[in-house]
């Protein structure tokens, strides 16, 4: 967690990866595709305070993982990245990204 917000210090828009680690473990799924899943991803309960920590007006999420949306909806997305925003005391402006979103700057 440290890189990321340190790379995006201040910025007006962080795009972030997260995957909801617990939804592969709930498939039960070999336990080295859930250990790699949290490895090389963040908990999409983590980017709140990833967001928070680098002072981000706003985050959108992508390259969700379960990333079909008949297996975890948007809502459920949004709902946890809200969730992951309250949590850590972050204000700005949280989206889940989908294709080909256009997202203006201000």
């Amino acid at each position: 967690m440290t890189t990321s917000f340190v790379l995006a210090r201040g910025c007006d828009l962080l795009v972030h990866e997260a995957v909801d680690a617990a939804w592969f473990e709930k498939q039960g799924l070999p336990t080295t595709v859930v250990e790699h899943m949290r490895e090389v991803h963040t908990d999409v309960a983590e980017v709140g305070g990833i967001a928070a920590a680098a002072g981000a007006r706003q985050v959108v999420l992508s390259h969700l993982a379960p990333a079909d949306p008949t297996r975890f909806p948007a809502r459920e997305w949004a709902a946890a990245a809200r969730a992951s925003a309250r949590t850590a005391g972050y204000r700005g402006r949280v989206t889940v990204g989908h294709d080909l979103m256009r997202i203006p700057l201000d």
